[in-house]
């Protein structure tokens, strides 16, 4: 009898005296993930994709999806401006989901970023990272803060990286 209380305080302890954790979502500062890349193909790939127009999916003005593709070139990049641009992109374009490689969200500052869907990034198996730029001035903490539902997404272990830049006023 002494066994038995023995072995359920050891199974409640270990079931419930250890917390699970997360795994810890990697947020970059732009600049810095440049600087800290070790060769300059790996910089250059970055920057191209981020910089360099690749091929995109994106919502017009309109709330219309839309599509920049020159040749037959693959689709790597997606473009977010608001949460519901996922839903537009995902009626027309999801088929195209599976090589996307970042998604750029250029946030306003003032929308609340919400992702609904827990489930979507299994929609994207080569998504390597998340770009969100903005006027806002950007810390590691205040995306985290602004971006809660995708942060908390990607701490599933998907392997994402977040990369953000506050971008310049226009004069």
């Amino acid at each position: 009898m002494k066994s038995n209380i023995i072995y359920i305080v050891l199974l409640f302890a270990l079931c419930f005296g250890f917390k699970a954790q997360a795994q810890k979502v990697k947020i970059t500062e732009y600049g810095d993930k440049i600087a800290g890349l070790a060769s300059e193909e790996e910089k250059e790939t970055l920057d191209k994709l981020i910089n360099g127009l690749p091929n995109s999916i994106y919502v017009n003005k309109d709330n219309k999806a839309q599509i920049f593709q020159r040749g037959d070139k693959i689709i790597e990049s997606m473009s977010l401006r608001k949460s519901e641009d996922l839903e537009i992109l995902e009626k027309v374009f999801v088929n195209m989901f599976k090589d996307i490689k970042i998604i750029e969200i250029e946030w306003n500052a003032t929308d609340s970023f919400v992702l609904l869907n827990r489930n979507f990034l299994s929609q994207f198996p080569t998504l390597k990272y998340i770009y969100i730029k903005s006027y806002e001035n950007l810390s590691q903490q205040f995306v985290e803060s602004q971006f809660p539902t995708l942060i908390e997404y990607l701490r599933d272990g998907v392997g994402v990286e977040v990369i953000y830049v506050t971008m310049e006023q226009p004069n």
